[in-house]
């Protein structure tokens, strides 16, 4: 089975996919602005406020190093001024057991739930460790800037053709994900369980509720955190019996047709 990544030479063009140690994060800190200003002694630094930052003014910022892959399309690579990378972070692994361990990686490479999130494996030839792309934290940087970093060895991997597509895959998932009204798309079957589930977590925290009243009765002063208990539990029963009725509600036409199909 092909492998996932590959070595890239230095002089090859930039594609989608490749992965760079060590490079710049440039952002600007609206918490804390400063700008760089020149007076008779020299040049210092000043605060500005965020409304009032002007064409080519010089702000004075932190930099971030980061690891990074390529997540531009290769089309674009070799022509538009400014590529997209996304930052990657160490996956740690803590579990005791080589079980959860493997659960924990098989979950974070094969999971939907988390789009913004890509795992990819290390490879201790190109130096490359567990790690994961967060999409979320997408940033840019010139072309040409990576270029030179490429001459210059800090592009250590590219990803194999397959991995590119495993790649794009999840770039489509995060970017065409469409979202579902949370009682539009069960049946009537399903929302009877709902209404059952809630009607069965309504009863518990009722359950709980009487027990923690009958611990406070019992303390003559009073009791702070059984009556913040009580209170909280009073909430939650209220938000569950709402999204019960919503449900019930809701079932009546829960498996109506959508319409009818176009004809021509």
């Amino acid at each position: 089975m092909a492998g996932f990544y590959i070595r890239p030479a230095p002089t090859a063009p930039i594609t989608q996919g490749d992965i760079f140690h060590g490079v710049p994060i440039i952002g600007v800190s609206l918490a804390k602005l400063n700008q760089i200003v020149q007076d008779g002694t020299g040049i210092k630094a000043a605060s500005v406020q965020p409304d009032a930052i002007t064409d080519g003014m010089i702000l004075l910022e932190k930099v971030r190093i980061t690891n990074a892959i390529v997540i531009s399309q290769s089309c674009d690579t070799e022509r538009v001024p400014h590529l997209m990378l996304a930052p990657l972070s160490p996956f740690t692994l803590t579990e005791k057991t080589a079980e959860r361990k493997w659960k924990k990686i098989n979950h974070a490479a094969t999971s939907l739930g988390e789009p913004k999130s890509v795992y990819l494996p290390g490879n201790p030839t190109l130096n490359v460790a567990r790690c994961i792309a967060d999409f979320g934290l997408a940033f840019t940087l010139p072309r040409e800037f990576l270029e030179e970093l490429a001459q210059r060895g800090k592009r250590v991997a590219g990803l194999s053709e397959k991995a590119i597509g495993f790649l794009q895959f999840r770039l489509a998932v995060l970017l065409t994900r469409l979202a579902q009204d949370d009682l539009g798309w069960p049946s009537k079957e399903d929302l009877d369980i709902k209404i059952d589930g809630l009607t069965e977590q309504i009863a518990a925290q009722e359950k709980s509720k009487g027990l923690k009243a009958a611990e406070l009765a019992r303390h003559p002063q009073g009791n702070p955190e059984i009556v913040a208990d009580l209170a909280e539990a009073d909430v939650l029963i209220e938000h569950l019996k709402g999204a019960k009725k919503q449900a019930e509600e809701h079932r009546a036409s829960a498996d109506e047709l959508g319409g009818e199909p176009p004809t021509g």
